[in-house]
Parts: C-alpha cells; structure tokens; sequence
C-alpha cells in the first residue's frame, strides 16, 4: 500500500473520530439545557478533540507534501528522461508518454502526428535551455552555459547579458483557464497538485519580449501554484485580457420579472405587462501586483541548474495568488479590488457573538435566493472549520462532511466549503466569519501577461540573484441595488 493511500485511511478514520467526539458534545449540550451541571468538556475530553483535529489537518497537510513531493521529482524524472531521448534516434511518437510523471500521451495532449510531436519535443527543450540561461548565464561568467544551451538560444534567436534582464509572456486564455477550474472544482484540496494543464491552450499564448522562450512545464507550475494556492479562484468567473484597460461588464437583475401567456385574445402585444430589466454595468481596472522578491543564490542555481526555473516558478504563483486572494477577500473596491466580506450584504447575524449554531449557518443558506443556491458554497478561515465540525443537526447528524477519503471537497449542509485563511480567524463579535453562495457573481479581470524580472546587482555583494514576477488584477461582486437578492452574503458575529 503507498503511503499517501495509507494516510488517505487514516484521513477517514480521523474524520470518523471527529463526528464521534463532536456528537458527543452536542448530546452533553443538550442535556445541559436541563441539568446546568452537566460539563460540557468532562476528564480529557476537550484534549481529545483538540488531539483529533490537528491529527486530521496534519494528515491532509502531510497527504499534500507527499503529492508535491511525488508531482515534482516524477517531472523532473520525465523531463530528463524525455530530453535524454530527444538527443537520440529515438523520437516520439503519439503514443508516448508526455513529460509530467503521468499517463497522458502526446495523443491525449491534442497532438495529431508524429511530426508535431518532435516539433514540440525540440522547441521544448531549446526553450528549457533559454530558460536556463537565464537564470544562470550571469553566474560565473556563464561558465555554466553549455554549447547545448547556446545552440538552443541561437535557434530561439534568445540572448541575455549578464546583468539584469527581464521576459514578458502569456498565461493560458481565459477558455484554458475555465478547463482548470472545472477540473479542480471536483477534487479535495489536497490533490489538487496532481492537476494538469492542457498543452493545446498553452501553446497559444506568447506575447512581449522573450515569450517565445517561456517552456511549457514553467507556465504550467506557475499556473497550477496561482489557483491551488487561492482555493477561491477555482470557484469565481475570471476573464483573462491582454492588456490593463478599462473594462465595463454588463451585468442585469432580472430576478422579479417572469414571462407571459399568450391567449385569444390578447392580440394587441403592447398591451401585455413588458417589465424591464434592471440593466447596469460593473466596471473592472487592472491593479499591479508583485509577487515580491524571491531571492535565489547562485550556489543553487548552479547546483539545481536543470530544475531551478520550476522551483522559482513555484514560489512566484503562490506570492501572487496570496496577495491576490487577500484582496478579492478584504479589498477596499476603490483603491483595491473588491473584497467579498465588504461587498456582500448581510444574510444573517448570529444568535451569540462568540459562536456559529447550525440555526445560524440554516438561515444564511436561505438567505440567498434559491437561484443561487444551486451552486452555493461555503467560504471561511481554517480555524472557523474547525468550531464547525463540532455541529450537529436535529437528527445529530455532523454538518460537516470530510471528503478526503473520497478525492472530492469537504462539505457544509451537502455544499462544498471554501478554505480561505484571510477571512476572519475568530468567533468574535462583529467578525464576518462566513460567507455563503454563488461565487461565480464574483467577476475577475486577469491581466495574461506575466513580468519575470531578473535582479543581479542588487544583491550581488551577497551572491543572491533577485526573482519577481507582476501582474494586473481587478474583481468586484455583482450586486444589485436590491441587496436581498445578492448571490452571496455574509454571516455577521452579534
């Protein structure tokens, strides 16, 4: 058995535990509705609880190492083994295994013959050679650089000098980011590493300087580590543009209105009620975003020359995502973008300030009109998850569902539930703790084109070479101007 199924095992039973611990409790809280001495946390039975949770998060986190662990050492394993083959006889057909680490062939890539496929194959390892030199043709008087990698330069008509330097390239379009989100809206959190890009929208992009030298496998990690980073974007309608221009999205509240019957006798059509739409437009700049700077020092780079470009693509997505994330959560919408606990109304205020009932959680849900519930989810901080999964309903039935076992997200009232840890940590008075309904309404501007700028002067007296990457981002829920009909809305502590 492998260890991440075996840890999956235990993931189930750690759930099991949970429920068990927290029917529990709810059954001493009921008995003490008549009797004020019953204990709520008798002997050890809050360490047990407390001891079960963080065995439970320490399994998926552990279960989540492992798979970036195994994701990343089978591609790099793949992709030497693939450019070993390429210098051969050898070539590719269809039927070959894509580099990647897992079963997709060049077939399943969308490749139509074998022609395209060693057209790719070499394109793919000149630009991982472009790549290559640019993260390292600075060090050591690019003694590092192989005449393999010039050669592949020279192909890409690619060059860069020894000091700083930057490329401009394009993500996937907003079609190829769409296939993503349905594919990691179906998965548990924790698997989400396992996700692949498709290759056929990949090859599309490429604008600005240098973008014909980006490889595959660079934009993949890039992407993959920007939306399993920010759990939400998964679950929002983001529309991808090649520039930072202003955008008006036209948005309408027809909710109130249905149509007409037609009958004999009303022949004259304007005589029939004609309701209008409530029409308006939502309004979406491009704010600039910078993932920091990652700092890499030139050991390394020499050291991990064949595997830094994905290492430092890892740690660029993941910075963005979270600045991203924190401001589709918290942003002011007039100097930031729109933050989803400012802009959805209120659905429901809690009975007590410092505790979320499963009445509470109810009558959020129906807060939001049915129309949205179909596709309404849950959204809160890790550590809200964790005072819910003490919940019971009438039946003593757990509101909360794991769904690590199974592959697929954890559950609220039947509904997935959205971890995001920049909403609000604490059960406390006033605190915005939860969020409920259709996210899609969240409307995303994304600006494709990444920035990857190169420092070297900066931090050369340290032997550091500096790494950021920019982008542009704007999003703001779609809100009418009557509030009860909001697709998502907030649960307010008292």
């Amino acid at each position: 058995m492998s260890k991440i199924k075996e840890l999956r095992q235990k993931a189930g039973i750690a759930a099991a535990n949970i429920r068990a611990l927290g029917k529990a409790y709810q059954e001493r809280e009921q008995k003490r509705e008549k009797d004020a001495t019953v204990v709520l946390w008798p002997d050890n039975t809050r360490s047990d609880w407390d001891k079960a949770n963080a065995e439970y998060d320490a399994i998926k986190e552990e279960i989540d190492t492992l798979e970036k662990s195994e994701t990343i050492s089978a591609r790099m394993t793949a992709l030497d083994e693939w450019e070993n083959r390429s210098r051969t006889d050898n070539k590719p057909g269809l039927d070959d295994a894509f580099p990647g680490g897992d079963d997709e062939t060049y077939g399943d890539r969308g490749f139509n013959d074998a022609r395209s496929v060693r057209e790719f194959e070499r394109a793919e390892r000149d630009r991982r050679n472009c790549m290559r030199m640019f993260f390292a043709g600075h060090i050591n008087g690019g003694q590092l650089i192989t005449s393999e990698i010039r050669e592949s330069c020279e192909r890409l008509n690619y060059s860069v000098g020894s000091r700083d330097s930057n490329l401009s390239f394009s993500l996937g379009d907003t079609d190829y980011l769409a296939g993503l989100q349905r594919k990691l809206r179906r998965s548990h959190p924790s698997l989400r590493s396992e996700q692949r890009t498709e290759t056929r929208s990949m090859t599309k992009a490429g604008v600005g300087v240098g973008a014909e030298v980006v490889p595959i496998t660079f934009l993949e990690t890039l992407e993959m580590a920007m939306i399993t980073t920010a759990e939400l974007f998964a679950y929002i309608d983001i529309m991808r543009t090649a520039t930072g221009e202003q955008i008006r999205w036209p948005i309408g509240d027809d909710n109130a209105n249905e149509g007409v019957q037609l009958t004999a006798e009303e022949v004259d059509i304007n005589a029939l009620a004609q309701p209008d739409a409530a029409l308006q437009q939502l309004t979406l700049g491009a704010f600039d975003f910078t993932s920091g700077i990652v700092k890499v020092s030139m050991q390394l780079s020499r050291d991990s020359l064949p595997n830094i470009d994905s290492v430092v693509a890892q740690m660029l997505g993941e910075r963005l995502a979270k600045i991203k994330l924190r401001r589709a959560t918290t942003g002011n919408g007039t100097t930031q973008p729109g933050g989803l606990t400012i802009q959805a109304p209120n659905g429901r205020t809690s009975a007590l300030a410092t505790a979320i009932s499963p009445t509470d959680l109810i009558m959020l849900q129906h807060s939001v009109d049915k129309v949205y519930r179909g596709n309404g989810r849950f959204m809160c901080h890790d550590l809200i998850v964790q005072a819910l999964r003490l919940l019971n309903d009438s039946q003593n039935r757990p509101l909360w569902q794991s769904g690590l076992q199974d592959g697929v997200p954890d559950r609220l009232l039947g509904q997935t539930i959205i971890t995001n840890n920049f909403m609000a940590s604490t059960i406390a008075t006033t605190n915005v703790t939860m969020l409920y309904g259709d996210f899609r309404y969240y409307k995303a501007r994304e600006v494709g084109v990444i920035n990857l700028i190169k420092m070297v002067e900066r931090f050369i007296e340290r032997l550091q070479t500096g790494y950021m990457a920019a982008q542009s981002f704007d999003g703001r829920l779609q809100t009418w101007t009557n509030a009860a009909v909001a697709p998502v809305k907030r649960l307010t502590q008292a």
